[in-house]
């Protein structure tokens, strides 16, 4: 009863890919809007109150390469 979406991705495949950020409170995740494996990535608080907000630029492919306890709030991508 208390399960509710986050996002509401509908891209080629939705939301394939997802993380949680080490501050127990993010949702990192990865779309593929055209289809085409150009990969961006978003982020979402878990508590809904705000939208999820698009961590890199629309065109390059975006990976996560990591994230540390010592900055919950950073994390490390790699843009292709």
């Amino acid at each position: 009863d208390q399960a509710r979406p986050l996002t509401d991705e509908r891209g080629a495949g939705g939301v394939r890919h997802f993380f949680w950020a080490c501050d127990n409170a993010t949702l990192v995740y990865a779309v593929d809007s055209d289809g085409n494996e150009t990969w961006r990535l978003f982020a979402v608080d878990v508590t809904g109150e705000t939208p999820p907000r698009q961590l890199t630029p629309s065109g390059a492919t975006a990976e996560l390469l990591g994230m540390s306890d010592a900055d919950p709030s950073a994390i490390l991508v790699s843009l292709t």
